[in-house]
């Protein structure tokens, strides 16, 4: 056996492992919300609903693999296949859950060198996702509610625990920024950067922003839907999408919560309290939670089941 084989069957055996590892903190969270089943007036019509409105996550974390594509076929400067990028985001998604943020791009880098894609593009394409979704989400609530993200930004400054965080993020992004100033001011990879940027870089932006835009659109529908329909809620669509994703960003910020887990909610609760019950508001958090890791739960078994028929139409057109 070569050496590269032995290492594509190492690759592929982590690969393996932290998808393992993932699926069993994720089974843990969902033991770990105990959503009582007295809570509801019909269980069973509950739970079909969740199941019902997971396909909105899902369909979510198919149109963030698209925008992830865009970025990989703009640095690597090919046509990359759409299954192929679409099984690596899906698979490496769920390792969000495993404890620090940062797993899932580490998961990309791994499944990507089992496709041979280059660790460049992926490694700057994750960059160019966690900058771009970020003000994508500040952009979203700016434009369908400025008042109640102001609202929301004193409330979460209110908040010592969010407060230091977000203070931690901002040092963080001032320190990488200086470092990218640093670096654009060598002139080898001044050149190689200047590059990049033209108009073909900005259509990209453009897409990827109304990507994003939209999975925020549908994100907030999510949340809303749960009040509606399970809770019972007179609503306010507006209010709960730019709460939602101003919440979603709090948990996205923090490196060290296993998919925004424990962060998201909090926010969710201390914002959303002051119009409806905190009962309400928590039980509604848990069951938007519960809808997200389902959603990436099934994403992962969808990429597995793509990538088995894709395994079996080639060794029938070998054959």
């Amino acid at each position: 056996m070569s050496k590269k084989h032995k290492m594509m069957k190492y690759l592929k055996f982590s690969g393996s492992m932290l998808a393992a590892l993932s699926i069993l903190f994720v089974v843990y969270r969902l033991y770990e919300t105990g959503v009582e089943r007295e809570g509801f007036e019909n269980h069973y019509q509950t739970y079909l609903s969740l199941f019902l409105l997971s396909s909105l996550a899902i369909f979510n974390n198919f149109i963030n693999a698209f925008a992830w594509k865009q970025y990989i076929d703009f640095f690597s400067g090919e046509k990359n296949s759409t299954y192929v990028l679409s099984c690596i985001y899906l698979k490496a998604n769920i390792q969000k859950y495993l404890p620090g943020n940062v797993v899932q791009y580490a998961g990309r880098n791994l499944l990507a060198k089992e496709y041979g894609i280059s660790q460049k593009s992926i490694a700057a394409a994750s960059v160019m996702e966690l900058v771009w979704i970020s003000v994508s989400a500040v952009f979203f609530c700016a434009v369908i509610s400025l008042q109640n993200m102001r609202t929301v930004i004193r409330q979460l400054w209110s908040n010592m625990i969010i407060k230091e965080n977000i203070k931690f993020f901002f040092a963080l992004s001032v320190i990488v920024l200086l470092l990218g100033l640093a670096v654009l001011g060598r002139s080898k990879y001044k050149q190689t950067i200047c590059a990049y940027l033209n108009r073909k870089f900005l259509i990209v932006l453009g897409i990827t922003g109304l990507i994003y835009i939209f999975n925020f659109i549908v994100s907030g529908l999510l949340l809303s839907l749960i009040f509606l329909l399970i809770m019972h809620c007179e609503i306010s669509y507006v209010s709960i999408a730019s709460t939602n994703v101003l919440a979603w960003l709090a948990g996205y910020m923090v490196p060290g919560s296993p998919g925004g887990i424990g962060i998201r909610e909090a926010v969710l609760i201390l914002l959303l309290g002051t119009e409806y019950s905190k009962g309400t508001v928590t039980l509604a958090a848990v069951l938007l939670r519960i809808c997200g890791i389902v959603g990436d739960f099934f994403s992962y078994l969808t990429a597995l089941c793509l990538e088995l028929l894709e395994h079996k139409r080639k060794s029938r057109h070998v054959s």
